[in-house]
């Protein structure tokens, strides 16, 4: 009997266990439409081009950042770390 309440235990501690992608990120208001599921799932890889590209990218990561997240910035020279961290 006491296996049993042990891995009843053990159970209700590790139950609501949810995959990585299934947890969604907050995005801005204005950004939501972009989103289908109404948020950013943890672990993908986001992309922008064009005009204000810089500006939606930052604006998603000062979300992801603000919730104990982390972002990496690769291959990019004329990107300003202090406009970055004031966004």
């Amino acid at each position: 009997m006491v296996g049993s309440a042990l891995l009843r235990e053990l159970h209700d501690r590790v139950a609501p266990v949810t995959l990585a992608a299934e947890q969604l990120l907050a995005v801005p208001e204005p950004l939501q439409p972009l989103f289908t599921q109404g948020g950013m799932p943890r672990g993908i890889s986001v992309g922008f081009q064009g005009p204000g590209s810089w500006s939606i990218a930052l604006a998603l990561a000062g979300v992801a950042l603000g919730s104990d997240g982390w972002m990496a910035v690769v291959g990019v020279e004329e990107l300003g770390l202090v406009a970055a961290a004031e966004l």
